[in-house]
């Protein structure tokens, strides 16, 4: 009966979160408009940035590993723009119930509504970061196809595993909090594990096999291929809805045993 109860309260917990919306979404603007307060071109420093480094990287990338510059650079464009959502999202998440401590202990809300804000946030930073690939990708004629129909679905599907990473991440974190050290740790050395900087057919047999047995390889895929006129792979989509709903019977059950304890934790 008890575990009943706990299993119904988080379902609500989940439920009233997203229904709750104009929470998180008043919440992500008000930060990102913090964040960039007095300045002229806000968030775009961001693309800025990006932009300079995808441009760097692309060229010293493509001379050493001889690749054409014309295929090479939008691809590193949208994989960085992709990735860098992916790893803010579950760097800032591992800290969102901590950094969100004094707000929890005195105001009753659902625990993913700050989930929710995490994304939401970080979701706006991409949206503004990836006009870097539109504009890599006209100069260098990649224009949109029918697989830009795919994109939503591509970005579904990565959103749903980076959110079931993103509230694990909060859940430990609250409770051991070398968890956020470990995660910023991890994605040094993950994006290698990762084709972000390079392209997999570039990789010999045994190198290409790690990247293969590695799931972000299939999570990343799906929302990056369709903005390169690219259908991602049966596998890619049957890996990124495997460790999807994998992740999120996890996830889920993590949070049945732990939501009770966050208060205390915090």
């Amino acid at each position: 009966m008890f575990v009943k109860k706990q299993i119904l309260l988080a379902i609500k917990d989940l439920f009233d979160g997203t229904r709750n919306w104009l929470v998180w979404y008043v919440l992500g603007l008000s930060e990102v408009r913090q964040r960039y307060r007095r300045s002229m071109i806000g968030p775009f420093w961001v693309s800025i940035s990006m932009g300079v480094q995808a441009i760097v990287m692309g060229f010293v990338l493509s001379f050493l590993f001889k690749t054409d510059i014309t295929r090479f650079l939008p691809f590193l464009c949208i994989s960085l723009v992709t990735w860098n959502f992916f790893s803010n999202s579950l760097t800032e998440g591992s800290n969102s119930f901590i950094s969100m401590s004094g707000v929890i202990l005195q105001i009753k809300r659902p625990y993913w509504i700050y989930i929710m804000l995490v994304l939401w946030r970080n979701a706006i930073i991409y949206g503004h970061t990836v006009v870097i690939f539109f504009i890599a990708a006209f100069i260098y004629g990649v224009y949109p196809t029918l697989t830009y129909l795919l994109i939503p679905l591509g970005l579904i599907l990565f959103i749903a595993n980076v959110s079931w990473m993103v509230l694990a991440a909060a859940l430990l974190s609250a409770r051991y909090r070398d968890i956020p050290l470990m995660i910023q740790n991890a994605f040094s050395v993950l994006v290698w594990l990762t084709p972000v900087y390079y392209l997999p057919e570039q990789l010999g047999p045994r190198a290409r096999l790690v990247i293969d047995l590695n799931p972000l390889t299939y999570v990343i895929e799906v929302a990056r291929a369709p903005f390169l006129n690219q259908a991602p792979s049966k596998v890619a989509w049957i890996v990124a809805v495997s460790f999807a709903l994998v992740g999120w019977l996890f996830t889920f059950a993590l949070f049945v045993r732990t939501r009770v304890r966050i208060a205390y934790w915090l």
